[in-house]
């Protein structure tokens, strides 16, 4: 009987197989990181030239970006859309909307970070907007606004994205089963720092005991609460949001960092022992 599948054509029928995978993961990654880069070659393109005279001319105090990197006490401000900041931004920088001045008792310096488009945002409202700034911080307008910072590839914030190749491979998942042993030994919380990204509600529910509260959204602006001495491992609800904390945390610096996989919700279905916050 004639062979109908010899062992070349069986070969040859994975190299397609694996071919396939490797063009459908590229397409994948490709997608994936469209809207983000699409935001980020626009946000250059826009601003081809400095825009200090046109600002100057309506009293706005400008800084440049090489400036803005040498001043100490300095705070960077946000005003573009909550969108654009989550995206990309400014490492260390908050957003306007978070901005509250009583929480920064040592800034002595404001530098606001505009679209760079040249629109509202970069004449009268944004005049007032500095106006606005209470006395005791010297405000200035980063000259160019982000796409000027970009330029200069100063240090950035990204959105994690799971299908994000280069933020999968910062990855360090761990299982419960492998964490929870390391948190009955006694004196665990001198090497090891669990933190919790979930919002403060659902930590005072129910959390892993000594577990750390610092939302995600404050993780960038709490991080110096975050020792690099030790060990952390980092969970939020879920496998998604364990994962963004994680990649977070990476990007802040703490190149260790490790996530518990399948988050709070996998350690409780496994049954390890949790506790509440006592009112």
């Amino acid at each position: 009987m004639e062979e109908k599948f010899s062992p070349q054509k069986v070969f040859a029928f994975f190299i397609l197989i694996f071919f396939a995978i490797i063009a459908i993961t590229i397409g994948k990654y490709v997608a994936s990181n469209k809207a983000q880069e699409i935001a980020i070659k626009k946000a250059i393109e826009e601003v081809e030239s400095p825009q200090k005279e046109e600002f100057e001319n309506i009293g706005l105090p400008i800084i440049s970006v090489e400036q803005a990197k040498q001043q100490l006490r300095s705070l960077y401000v946000d005003i573009r859309t909550q969108e654009d900041y989550d995206l990309s931004h400014v490492r260390g920088s908050v957003h306007i909307r978070n901005f509250l001045p009583e929480k920064y008792p040592k800034i002595e310096n404001i530098i606001l970070i505009h679209e760079g488009k040249g629109d509202e945002q970069t004449k009268d409202s944004l005049l007032k907007l500095v106006e606005s700034i209470p006395k005791k911080f010297d405000t200035k307008v980063l000259d160019g606004g982000y796409p000027s910072w970009l330029r200069s590839d100063g240090p950035i914030i990204n959105k994690p994205n799971p299908d994000n190749l280069s933020d999968v491979a910062k990855m360090n998942p761990h299982e419960p089963r492998d964490i929870a042993p390391l948190l009955e030994v006694e004196g665990w919380e001198n090497e090891i720092s669990i933190i919790d990204t979930r919002n403060q509600l659902a930590f005072n529910k129910e959390h892993i005991a000594g577990a750390q509260n610092i939302q995600f959204g404050s993780l960038e602006e709490k991080r110096q609460e975050i020792s690099p001495r030790k060990q952390i491992y980092v969970y939020g609800a879920n496998d998604r949001e364990s994962f963004e904390g994680a990649i977070r945390l990476f990007d802040l610096g703490f190149v260790e960092v490790k996530s518990i996989r399948g988050g709070f919700n996998a350690w409780k279905e496994f049954g390890y022992p949790t506790t509440q916050t006592q009112k």
